[in-house]
């Protein structure tokens, strides 16, 4: 059950919270990153395509949380789709691509950034987020035009963990000058944003709107959020 008269600071996941990132947003970047791989080497396997970025994303969670090394995932797309080594300009070219499409096709809904003005009139905002290139995310808050929201910002390509790591939350925590207790964590993922948030001792909300690329069974001695909303708007009946 959410306590909310502790609570002094809300941190926000990004991706499938705050912002849809699913599929049509995967394909867009896919598409775009494709185009430039065939333009460099020519026709490629789309469904290996797909699958190289699949193992990238889950990647992190099968080796003690390290976060992929943006330049590395980058270069890896044309090592293992042509068997070629990658020139620096080529893979410089592709991680210039791929952010560039995520800032082209992520957008805040309606309603959001309106929300998160009410909830930083009653409250401390924090972010932390699970995405390789710290450049990407950041460019999306400034371009919402909430990034000044966020008396926190962590991103797990600037600190080299993601989400359940604890480093990730320590940054938060230390930067917003917090107890653990004293946040509550708003995420879709079920093991970075709840067994995460809650093994730290915070307060933990689940969100379901999304349909998110990174799906995790609740095992058996799992924490439990202590709410779950299944739309952003929810947010102001539990909390303001």
């Amino acid at each position: 059950m959410l306590n909310k008269e502790q609570l002094k600071v809300i941190c926000f996941d990004f991706g499938n919270t705050i912002i849809e990132f699913t599929t049509p947003q995967l394909a867009y970047q896919a598409h775009k990153l494709g185009e430039v791989l065939q333009e460099l080497y020519g026709p490629y396997d789309a469904d290996k395509l797909a699958a190289i970025r699949k193992g990238q994303i889950l990647a992190p969670y099968e080796r003690d949380y390290i976060e992929n090394d943006f330049y590395a995932v980058s270069e890896q797309l044309i090592t293992d789709l042509y068997n070629v080594p990658a020139p620096k300009d080529h893979v410089e070219r592709l991680m210039a691509v791929r952010t560039q499409a995520f800032h082209d096709v992520v957008e805040i809904p309606h309603g959001v950034k309106d929300l998160l003005h009410e909830l930083a009139a009653s409250y401390k905002l924090a972010f932390i987020s699970n995405y390789p290139c710290g450049v990407s995310i950041r460019g999306a808050l400034d371009n919402f035009g909430i990034a000044d929201l966020f008396g926190s910002i962590v991103i797990s390509g600037e600190v080299g963990k993601i989400k359940p790591a604890p480093l990730i939350y320590e940054t938060m925590i230390e930067e917003m000058a917090v107890a653990p207790h004293e946040v509550v964590y708003i995420g879709d993922n079920w093991i970075a944003d709840v067994q995460g948030a809650k093994s730290m001792g915070m307060q933990s909300i689940l969100s379901s709107q999304y349909n998110s690329y990174e799906s995790f069974e609740a095992k058996e001695g799992d924490h439990q959020p202590d709410a779950k909303i299944s739309h952003f708007s929810e947010l102001a009946d539990l909390l303001l």
